[in-house]
């Protein structure tokens, strides 16, 4: 994927820390949510694109609708953080 920048290992440790303190982020595989998020909120289900989907032209559309997305819900001069692990 060309559309992201990776964070450095300090603004990692700075996005994480925000999220334990401010959505009192307590991870757990048997409660759910495991956050609270500020109302409103949208959730997008990409499910599809795991399992029997693992192709790349799969991720380069979920890319590519993502974007799409994304684009519609910020200003040109606007970021946002997309965290994938922890």
């Amino acid at each position: 994927m060309k559309n992201w920048l990776e964070l450095s290992n300090a603004e990692d440790e700075k996005v994480w820390n925000k999220i334990y303190d401010e959505l009192k982020f307590e991870p757990s595989i048997a409660n759910f949510p495991s956050f609270k998020v500020p109302t409103p909120f949208i959730t997008y289900d990409i499910s599809l694109y795991f399992g029997k989907y693992k192709g790349l032209d799969a991720y380069d559309d979920l890319e590519e609708k993502a974007l799409l997305v994304f684009q519609e819900f910020t200003s040109v001069d606007e970021l946002f953080f997309m965290l994938t692990r922890r």
